[in-house]
C-alpha cells in the first residue's frame, strides 16, 4: 500500500504540474501580437481620426492592422492605393504616383525600423493643423523613420507634445529619425509649415 500511495500522489503532482504548464501556455500572448493604442494584431496598423481635443489631441479609432502593407494602404486609402502584396513600406513612396497619392490621406506612417522598413503605423487624415497622436502602447518610443504625409512632423519624446524634439520636413518622403532620437517618439505633431 505504501508504495502504491506514492504512485497515486506522483500522478496527482505530474498531473498538476501539466495542467499548471497548459494555462500558462494558454495565457501567453501570440507571438507577434501587440498593443497599438489598443488591442491590435498584425504587422501594419492605421488609426483614421475621428476627432480633435480643444489641446490639439487627435482622437483616433482603434487602429486596424494588417499582415502586410499593401493591405494597410488599401484600407487607409478605401481602396484607391493597390499594391503588390510583398510591396514594403520602403518601396511605395519611390513611386512617383503613390507617394504624393498617400500625402492626400494620411498625416504620417510610422516605421519601427529606419527608411519605412519594419512595422509601421499610420495616423489617416488629411489636416495638418498642429494636431498631434500620442504614441500609446506598443508604439511609445519605437519609430525610428517616419513618411511624411503632412509637410512638417515635429517627434516629441514626452506624450502630449511635450519635451525635446526632432523635426522630418517634407511631404511625401520618408525621413529616418537621427540617432540620438531613435526609438524617443511618445508623439508627434503634424504641421503645415
Amino acid at each position: 500500500m505504501h508504495s502504491r500511495g506514492r504512485s497515486v500522489g506522483g500522478r496527482v503532482l505530474i498531473l498538476m504540474v501539466l495542467t499548471l504548464a497548459a494555462v500558462s501556455v494558454t495565457v501567453a500572448p501570440a507571438s507577434g501580437a501587440r498593443d497599438a493604442a489598443g488591442s491590435a494584431t498584425g504587422n501594419h496598423c492605421m488609426a483614421k481620426i475621428v476627432d480633435q481635443r480643444s489641446d490639439g489631441e487627435l482622437v483616433t479609432e482603434k487602429p486596424v492592422c494588417f499582415a502586410t502593407f499593401s493591405e494597410a494602404m488599401s484600407y487607409a486609402s478605401d481602396g484607391a492605393v493597390k499594391l503588390d502584396a510583398d510591396t514594403p513600406g520602403s518601396a511605395v513612396f519611390e513611386d512617383e504616383v503613390v507617394g504624393p497619392l498617400a500625402d492626400q490621406f494620411t498625416l504620417g506612417i510610422h516605421f519601427d525600423l529606419y527608411g519605412g522598413y519594419g512595422l509601421s503605423i499610420g495616423i489617416v487624415g488629411t489636416i495638418c493643423n498642429g494636431g498631434y497622436w500620442n504614441a500609446l502602447g506598443w508604439w511609445s518610443n519605437r519609430v525610428s523613420s517616419s513618411f511624411n504625409g503632412c509637410h512638417h512632423l515635429r517627434h516629441y519624446d514626452e506624450a502630449s507634445r511635450v519635451g525635446s524634439y526632432f523635426d522630418t520636413w517634407t511631404g511625401g518622403q520618408i525621413d529616418n529619425i537621427a540617432t540620438w532620437f531613435n526609438n524617443r517618439t511618445e508623439s508627434v505633431a503634424y504641421l503645415a509649415s
